[in-house]
């Protein structure tokens, strides 16, 4: 009984002693702890995570836009980060409606669903020249001049091909009696599409050149077309992340250490 009570004398008089160290290893213990939870959507390390995928939360999904080295438009934007592989799975199940023996054994890690609009504005179609109306000019008495003048500057002969093309696109179309006659349109492009993590911290500057006092780690999606006419109006990027697991094991070792510590303090 009286080791026992000694015992605590000592240590209540260590403590007294060393108030101040102890207040410090404890607290360095707490925020080891408290930094190593995952629990909490407000500890998660990406910004936009959660567990499930709505359609409001894709509605409100924002996109911007950089201009690249080739002058090119790249969309950019801050993906969802969905905590679970069966959401992201699910959502993009949805989208491409594989047959079951296409999809088995497969799981999505990113997905980007984008909607674009691919179009020429006020660009002049020419006509392919023809030697018909001149044979017929030709042919007719000069005292016609007036007629076939107006003939030239007013009408054109039937069928008349039009066409033009560049490395961006094929027009090719055909003036008949009845109509214009589209023969082909082509629009050539490739579409690249990568997901890239920002690092939180700090005045870190993201994508758009802009710095913020703090931010959280993300994931962002980037879209590239090769083709100018291909306009993307609108899309939506979810990525998978698992949650961390819980750190038990640093959890234990944490205690361990702060237990010799303070056993070789005690002696």
């Amino acid at each position: 009984m009286k080791q026992i009570k000694q015992f605590f004398t000592n240590v209540w008089g260590f403590i007294k002693r060393n108030e101040r160290l102890i207040l410090y290893i404890g607290a360095t213990l707490l925020l080891l702890w408290i930094l190593s939870l995952q629990t909490c959507n407000k500890n998660s390390p990406y910004a936009n995570q959660q567990s499930t995928i709505d359609s409001l939360t894709l509605a409100n999904q924002k996109m911007a836009t950089i201009i690249n080295e080739k002058d090119q438009e790249v969309k950019v934007q801050t993906a969802i980060v969905v905590r679970n592989q069966e959401t992201i799975d699910k959502y993009a199940d949805e989208i491409f409606a594989l047959k079951k023996k296409n999809a088995k054994n497969t799981h999505t890690t990113g997905i980007v669903s984008q909607v674009t609009e691919t179009g020429v504005d006020s660009v002049e179609i020419a006509y392919v020249d023809t030697i018909a109306f001149r044979k017929f000019s030709d042919s007719v008495n000069k005292k016609c001049a007036e007629v076939i003048a107006y003939m030239k500057e007013s009408t054109v002969t039937i069928p008349r091909t039009v066409e033009d093309s560049t490395k961006d696109f094929i027009f090719k179309g055909e003036i008949t009696k009845t109509g214009f006659n589209i023969n082909k349109i082509s629009f050539p492009d490739s579409t690249s599409v990568r997901f890239v993590t920002h690092k939180g911290g700090f005045f870190k500057r993201n994508s758009l050149g802009k710095v913020k006092f703090w931010t959280k780690k993300s994931v962002e999606a980037q879209v590239v077309h090769s083709n100018p006419y291909v306009k993307v109006t609108n899309m939506n990027s979810v990525f998978y992340v698992p949650v961390a697991k819980q750190r038990w094991l640093e959890r234990i070792l944490i205690a361990a250490g702060a237990a010799f510590i303070t056993t070789q303090i005690l002696k």
